[in-house]
Parts: C-alpha cells; sequence; structure tokens
C-alpha cells in the first residue's frame, strides 16, 4: 500500500489512502441521522395529514350528495305562499313562492339551495323548486300573480324558457335576487327580452342590501323592485329608512316600476310604508307562507 508523506508547519505524518485529515471536522453520525429521520417522519405526518383532510373531504362530498339527493327524490323540498297585497285596496293581487326543506338537518332554504350550488346542483334545485310551485299554483286563486326565485343562471337555461313556454306567461313573475352575480348582462336582457315576449315580469329582490340589486335595476328595467325586510324592520321609529324609501318610492315610479316593501311584520311598520306611498307590501302581518288550498276546492 502506497503511503503519502503529509509535511505540516514541521509535522510529519502518515496518511492512508482514503483516511480523513484529523484536521478536517466531522459530523457524528447519530446527529445526521436524526436529522434526516426527523425530516421523513414531518413528511410522513403532512403526507397522512393530507390523506385524513382528502378522506374527510370526501366524507363531505359524500353527505353533501345524499341530502341534495333526498330533496330531488324524496319530494322532501315543499312550496309554500305567501300573498302579496294591495295596501289600497288589501286585497292579495300575487304570491311568492318559498321552499321548504322537509328534512334534516332542520335550516333556511337558502343554505339548502347554496349548497346545491356548491355541489353543481343550483341550477337543477331551483328549477325543482320552479316546477312544484308552478303545479302547486293550481291551487291558488286565478287572478292571483305568482312569483318566484330564479338566479340568472336559470333565466339563462333551455330548462327555463322551456317551462314558460308551456304555461301562462302573464301570470308569472320571475324575482332576481342581490346576491346573484351577473357576468354579462346583455345576454341576460336577451333572455328576459324573451321570456316577456310570453307575459312574464320581472322583480329585483332585496334592494337595499347592496350595490348589485341597484345595478340590476339600471340594467334590466323590472317591473317590480322589492324593498329588502333590513329597511322595512322598525321603518316606523328611523327616520333614515323612511326618507330612503320614500326616495325609493319616487325613483320606482319615475322608471315605470312598482315598489313592494317586504317583511311587514307589525300595524305600526305597515302604517308607515302606507305614509310613504308603498302600494303593495307581504309579511307575516300580511299572510304567513302557507300551502295553497287543495286544488279540489277550486
Amino acid at each position: 500500500m502506497q503511503q503519502i508523506t503529509a509535511h505540516n508547519g514541521g509535522f510529519e505524518g502518515v496518511i492512508m489512502p482514503g483516511s480523513r485529515s484529523r484536521t478536517q471536522p466531522r459530523r457524528p453520525l447519530d446527529v445526521t441521522f436524526a436529522r434526516r429521520l426527523h425530516a421523513y417522519e414531518a413528511k410522513v405526518a403532512q403526507l397522512e395529514n393530507r390523506a385524513i383532510a382528502e378522506e374527510q373531504d370526501l366524507q363531505f362530498i359524500r353527505a353533501r350528495s345524499v341530502r341534495i339527493q333526498s330533496a330531488f327524490l324524496r319530494h322532501r323540498l315543499v312550496p309554500v305562499f305567501q300573498p302579496i297585497v294591495d295596501l289600497r285596496t288589501r286585497t292579495a293581487t300575487g304570491c311568492e313562492a318559498l321552499s321548504r326543506f322537509q328534512l334534516e338537518p332542520f335550516r333556511p332554504p337558502d343554505q339548502w339551495f347554496a349548497e346545491a350550488e356548491a355541489a353543481g346542483f343550483g341550477l337543477e334545485l331551483e328549477m325543482h323548486a320552479i316546477r312544484s310551485a308552478v303545479r302547486s299554483r293550481r291551487g291558488l286563486p286565478r287572478d292571483m300573480y305568482l312569483s318566484v326565485n330564479a338566479s340568472p343562471q336559470t333565466l339563462l337555461s333551455e330548462d327555463f324558457s322551456t317551462l314558460v313556454a308551456n304555461m301562462d306567461g302573464e301570470s308569472l313573475v320571475v324575482e332576481v335576487t342581490e346576491h346573484s352575480a351577473v357576468e354579462d348582462y346583455d345576454a341576460l336582457r336577451a333572455a328576459i327580452d324573451q321570456l316577456r315576449s310570453h307575459g312574464v315580469r320581472l322583480a329585483i329582490d332585496d334592494l337595499g342590501t347592496g350595490f348589485a340589486s341597484f345595478m340590476h335595476i339600471v340594467k334590466l328595467l323590472p317591473e317590480f323592485i322589492k324593498l329588502d325586510l333590513s329597511l322595512t324592520r322598525d321603518i316606523e321609529s328611523d327616520p333614515v329608512k323612511q326618507a330612503l324609501t320614500a326616495a325609493l318610492v319616487g325613483f320606482s315610479a319615475q322608471i315605470g316600476s312598482q315598489l313592494i316593501a317586504e317583511g311587514v311584520e307589525t300595524e305600526a311598520e305597515l302604517r308607515t310604508l302606507e305614509g310613504l306611498g308603498v302600494e303593495s307590501a307581504q309579511g307575516y302581518y300580511l299572510g304567513a307562507p302557507a300551502p295553497p288550498p287543495p286544488m279540489s276546492a277550486q
């Protein structure tokens, strides 16, 4: 074996080939292994947590799918109708169709529709609700119009246009909500013009809760504007709400729309709204949502 002689400041030593100089630092094997082991364990834990999260997401998606299917297949969506009253005559001239879900988990209808949208069944559930309302509407007086809620996506769908083509469109009012985003007003306006050719009228819902409803009004020129219940509540003791409502009464009249106050629950609210010039209203004080009378009774 060949030996290599090293000279280091007068010190001579023999270094065997392949050996490490005593002057070079050497990391203990156990420290290096411990660090690698820690990094490996951290990676395993990360993968395990991801797998658990994915399994939880999968279970959530499955449960959500089962709930939505139950609403469709078990006929657990029940339409109810709330009267819309002409305050000048105190008679109901229309009614809004609302949905009630008779299955667990018991929660507000808007949460069911939001879950269906997240699951990719938003259009299907809306159309299911609208068809159920149209079928049940036969038990209502013939001179009352039916108001149904629909998203812009539903108004643009072939399913909705087919439904309108096969019914009396003049008895139908479609409410577009404040919470519904509109990506293309030109396309939506064209769809609404087609619906209007069948006699359908348009309402903008939830005026007063945000900016979108004002854009809906400017772009779509509705026949009805619905004042959100947040403005109706305790209006008799709130001068700001009174001033805003009075302005909206004048605004509605100028563009040829009718203002409808929602959420009327007391005589004081009703009297104040009448004094401000509001012509129509709905709410528990005027009539709670209820199923229609049996069709055989008509």
